[in-house]
């Protein structure tokens, strides 16, 4: 026999490769073949060597029998705080629809996503001027969602750039949203209703009681829709505020170079928007009617 100038590999009578080069290796993998290339069954391996003079040929069948191990499904979700903590920053994480009883911080970057999700906060202990659902990571988006029934805020926002949208904000014992120390986040199509209400929490007390029994926290000093301060560039628009126990939109202390624009803003206790002890705002494109009523 001569020296090897080419060696050529078949499966089930077709050519699969070529090797021209010693250590004449298929594919060049190492030796190896990818059975799970191959359908269960009977195949057929055949090797044709070549030199100058002449060619041999070894066969061999063999028998593929490849177990197919089925894909396995991740846990049900039961706790949106887990899931958050269990998640890549950056990515999108779906909260299946449903009622969820915790305090929720997204402390990561992140696409949350809460289409009919209540994040139900009855019996947990929130305290006032925090929330029940915190965004506090920068750069997260938050859409959807109902947060009701906070002993403090429904939501506290902490982070900067963020947007939280399309979400409900309701029946929360202090104020709907709360936040403080950030720039450049958006809250948008919020419909924030029926917060400071003491219907909503009978019998309750803190170091803020407020005087009229309508409402559960004294509203001049911060109740009702929502209050923020110490924060910049800040984005109010295209949200439904109404029939809070105090201010619908507020914005103090350094609150400054905020847009309140398209946004509705009706039947609230005290002044459906005030600005003050801050800087630059522009409010425009609002329809703001029967707010700072009583009865």
């Amino acid at each position: 026999a001569g020296t090897a100038t080419k060696i050529e590999f078949y499966i089930d009578g077709t050519l699969k490769g070529t090797e021209l080069t010693a250590p004449y290796i298929f594919n060049g993998d190492g030796n190896t073949l990818d059975t799970k290339t191959l359908s269960n069954g009977t195949h057929v391996f055949k090797i044709v060597g070549y030199d100058a003079l002449s060619s041999a040929t070894v066969t061999s069948t063999a028998t593929v029998n490849n177990v197919v191990v089925p894909p396995v499904d991740p846990p049900p979700i039961t706790s949106i705080q887990n899931a958050i903590n269990s998640a890549s920053t950056g990515s999108t994480l779906t909260i299946p629809p449903g009622t969820y009883k915790e305090r929720v911080t997204v402390n990561k970057q992140l696409n949350l996503i809460l289409t009919g999700v209540t994040i139900d906060g009855k019996g947990i202990n929130v305290p006032l001027q925090q929330g029940l659902f915190t965004v506090q990571a920068n750069g997260s988006t938050v859409t959807g969602g109902k947060v009701i029934n906070s002993m403090g805020a429904g939501l506290e926002l902490r982070g900067s750039s963020c947007l939280v949208k399309d979400m409900e904000v309701a029946y929360n014992r202090q104020q709907g949203y709360h936040g403080s120390g950030f720039s450049n986040t958006t809250i948008r199509n919020l419909d924030v209703h029926h917060n400071n209400l003491s219907q909503y929490f009978p019998g309750t007390s803190s170091d803020h009681q407020a005087t009229n029994p309508k409402w559960n926290i004294d509203p001049f000093w911060e109740a009702g829709a929502g209050k923020v301060a110490q924060s910049n560039g800040m984005v109010v628009e295209d949200c439904k505020i109404h029939d809070n126990g105090g201010v619908g939109i507020w914005f103090d202390i350094d609150g400054n170079n905020v847009i309140i624009r398209n946004n509705k803003v009706w039947n609230n206790d005290l002044s459906g928007i005030m600005f003050e002890i801050s800087n630059g705002a522009v409010i425009t494109g609002n329809k703001v009617w029967e707010n700072g009523r009583l009865d």
